[in-house]
C-alpha cells in the first residue's frame, strides 16, 4: 500500500511561485526601473503578472541614505489576474481581461537533472529569474 503523504508536503506543492524579469536604463541622472513579475501556482491555476515601473536619482539616494533618511520613488504598478496551464514544457499566462491583455508564454527550463524550475523566457526570450513575491497590499 502507498505511503499517505503528510499535510506539510501537500502545502509545500501546491506553494506559489515568482520568477522576475527587471530592466534598469540610466537617462541623465535618472535611473528607470521596470520589472515583470509571473506568480503562479497558488490555489488551483490561479496566476498573476505584476508590471512595476519608477525613477530615481542613485546620487541623492546614497547622499540621503548616508545622512540616515530614506528617499521614496513614486511606484506605478499593474497587477493582471489570470490563469496558467502548463504543456510540455511551457507555461501559458491567460488574463482575466483577453481583451484588454495578452496571453503570454513561458518556456520552462530546469535545473540540469532535476524537475525544479530554474529560469522561464518569455516570447521575446527575456529571462526571468527566480524573485520575491509580491507582498500583499492593504488598502486604506
Amino acid at each position: 500500500m502507498p505511503e499517505a503523504k503528510r499535510i506539510e508536503d501537500i502545502v509545500m506543492e501546491q506553494t506559489k511561485r515568482c520568477f522576475i524579469y527587471k530592466i534598469e536604463e540610466r537617462k541623465d541622472s535618472l535611473l528607470y526601473v521596470s520589472s515583470n513579475l509571473l506568480e503562479y501556482g497558488w490555489a488551483g491555476d490561479n496566476a498573476r503578472m505584476v508590471i512595476s515601473s519608477y525613477n530615481y536619482d542613485p546620487i541623492k539616494k546614497k547622499e540621503a541614505e548616508q545622512k540616515g533618511y530614506v528617499l521614496l520613488e513614486e511606484k506605478n504598478i499593474q497587477f493582471i489576474n489570470g490563469s496558467y496551464k502548463t504543456e510540455k514544457d511551457v507555461l501559458i499566462f491567460t488574463p482575466e481581461k483577453e481583451d484588454r491583455f495578452e496571453k503570454r508564454t513561458f518556456k520552462l527550463v530546469y535545473k540540469p537533472k532535476t524537475n525544479k524550475v530554474d529560469y522561464l523566457k518569455d516570447e521575446k526570450n527575456n529571462k526571468y529569474i527566480a524573485g520575491g513575491c509580491q507582498e500583499p497590499i492593504i488598502g486604506q
